[in-house]
């Protein structure tokens, strides 16, 4: 059995630890060797006295009738051609480990699906998936993000692939024509879609597979592997980090502030609050019965420190802002663009009317937070940010070089550019659903109310930046969750509020994307550093430790508060890490 192989067996037994059922993604493009490789995992799996089973997408193919009916037959292999929804619901019921399961085959001489043709035993530990989409970000396949405890992605030069999609179709016998058409109208188009639209996998090897008979896995000399360190190194099982705090935190009020903040209390050790209520916060007097009220509401025994805001209006003086800051009450003043967001309507709209207020703040050293939006009706709302920060941001930071200015819930490539392009005074905060979810969360297969946020989740290839910048260790990224309650009627209606409650699994959800990322040992610079020195704070002494449980962990699909019940964040794939020692 090839080495290479056996590391990579070794790694999945690393990190499937004690679970009873552990499923292994093999992805890539039209001939990059999946099956060969899914079979020859297996092997190596058995050979290590574990069982496994090889599960392979091809059997999801919708039949050739309904391709016709839809004029995609000489399409088929593109995403469009799979029953997706199927594959889910299989993927899903296989996850569970509690029953025999039953599914389809694909038989390539004759161009068909074979219903129920193959039974996946509970009894077998390991399921290898093998296929193209597995870890395609677009569409109805990014629903598998998560779904997978382990990930390999086969990624060989183009050039490779056209050799041996070449001499796949010839060995069915195609005319040179037909061959043709197959490679370049379709193989290769959906070889390309699919490296420039993968998620990040576990192990990423840029191969050229030899064909080969019989049980062997050859890699040519020029093979590159893009993550010995991750197979060298043993999975992490716990990590024991800095108590975190959230830089972005909506509590509302009164019943609803009751119900909610025990779930950020019990985990974060402070929490810059927003001031959007009804009445706005707008002075210091108004943020001082604020706080009171916060802590009159923290359960016994929870040690939390609520940092206040104020909300920024065209009549703030300037004079109550620089009592609050030196009071020690006032942590930041937060301007919302009026409209942007809930209870946002008080908010500026001229900042000339603002630069006095916001001329002292740069003179007393006291941040500004922004919610990066322009909210004229002739911009589209997904570019929202972008042309805020061209139209707004740029001008006043030019205009206050000194002033500290947080973009907070970046949610695109531009503001990850632009706050990395940025020579001081700019720092961004960056939500947990951000890095897990894009629009067609709430888009694709019907309107789904409880991931509509503002500012909207954006396309993958801005959450794919937001992630990069939050797991790069950048100090000038931390976490603002923006977690935002609303109850359920409130969500569910024919004009729905904005916002998504994830205090309650915050941690687990970040865990989950660190770990896919590789980069578990950054996540305290995120979630515990990084926010403290941007804001002059010291970081917390206290530690929380989370652990990677071998079930996945459970939480409420809703809470039960005084004000209604609030849905919470479902990142649609199981969550393994969970905080053990907390507050």
């Amino acid at each position: 059995m090839n080495a290479r192989i056996d590391e990579i067996a070794g790694a999945v037994l690393d990190r499937a630890g004690h679970s009873k059922r552990f499923l292994v993604a093999i992805a890539g493009p039209p001939g990059a060797g999946k099956s060969t490789m899914a079979d020859n995992l297996a092997e190596a799996l058995k050979a290590k006295g574990e069982s496994a089973e090889v599960l392979p997408m091809d059997g999801f193919h919708m039949d050739n009738a309904i391709l016709i009916e839809r004029g995609l037959l000489a399409r088929k292999g593109i995403p469009e051609t799979f029953d997706v929804r199927g594959f889910l619901d299989i993927i899903r019921a296989v996850r569970l480990a509690d029953q025999e399961v039953l599914v389809p085959v694909f038989d390539r001489s004759r161009e068909l699906a074979i219903a129920s043709a193959r039974p996946v035993s509970p009894d077998h530990r390991f399921i290898i998936v093998e296929g193209n989409y597995l870890l395609f970000s677009l569409g109805k396949w990014a629903e598998l993000e998560g779904v997978f405890d382990f990930s390999i992605m086969l990624a060989p030069p183009i050039e490779v692939l056209e050799e041996r999609l070449w001499a796949r179709w010839r060995g069915y016998n195609l005319t040179e024509e037909a061959a043709n058409a197959k490679v370049y109208g379709n193989d290769l188009p959906n070889g390309r879609l699919i490296l420039e639209n993968r998620r990040p996998a576990d192990v990423t090897l840029e191969i050229a597979l030899a064909w080969c008979r019989g049980d062997c896995f050859h890699v040519k000399d020029s093979a590159i592997e893009t993550a010995d360190a991750s197979l060298r190194r043993p999975a992490m099982q716990s990590i024991t980090i800095r108590r975190p705090d959230d830089w972005h935190l909506h509590l509302r009020d009164g019943a609803m502030l009751e119900g909610v903040i025990a779930d950020t209390s019990r985990t974060f050790a402070r929490a810059i609050i927003m001031p959007n209520l009804v009445p706005p916060v707008v002075t210091s007097a108004d943020a001082r019965a604020y706080r009171e009220r916060i802590l009159k509401a923290l359960p016994d025994g929870h040690r939390f420190q609520p940092l206040m805001t104020l909300y920024l209006t065209e009549h703030t003086s300037p004079d109550d802002v620089e009592e609050g800051k030196n009071s020690g009450l006032i942590t930041a003043v937060k301007l919302y663009p009026a409209g942007a967001t809930t209870n946002s309507h008080g908010g500026v709209r001229d900042m000339e009317k603002a630069m006095p207020v916001l001329e002292r703040m740069a003179k007393i050293g006291l941040p500004l937070c922004v919610h990066g939006e322009v909210t004229t009706p002739e911009v589209d709302i997904f570019d929202r940010e972008a042309v805020f920060i061209e139209t707004v941001l740029d001008p006043l930071r030019q205009r206050l070089p000194e002033l500290k200015v947080t973009m907070e819930h970046v949610t695109t490539s531009d503001g990850v550019d632009y706050i990395k392009a940025a020579k001081g005074n700019l720092a961004g905060s960056i939500t947990t659903h951000h890095l897990i979810i894009n629009r067609n969360a709430i888009l694709v297969g019907g309107i789904r109310p409880h991931y509509y946020c503002l500012p909207v989740a954006k396309r993958e290839n801005h959450r794919l930046a937001l992630r990069a910048a939050a797991v790069s260790g950048d100090p000038r990224f931390f976490l603002g969750t923006d977690s935002a309650p609303h109850v359920d009627p409130l969500k569910e209606c024919a004009c729905g509020c904005a916002g998504i409650y994830t205090s309650v699994n915050t941690m687990s959800c970040l865990a989950h994307v660190f770990e896919q990322e590789r980069a578990l040992e950054r996540l305290e610079a995120f979630v515990s550093l990084n926010g403290p020195a941007w804001y002059g704070l010291q970081p917390n002494e206290e530690r929380i430790t989370l652990s990677r449980q071998a079930e996945p962990v459970v939480f409420p699909a809703r809470i039960e508060t005084g004000a209604g019940p609030v849905t919470v964040f479902d990142p649609m794939f199981p969550l393994h890490w969970q905080v053990m020692q907390q507050a």
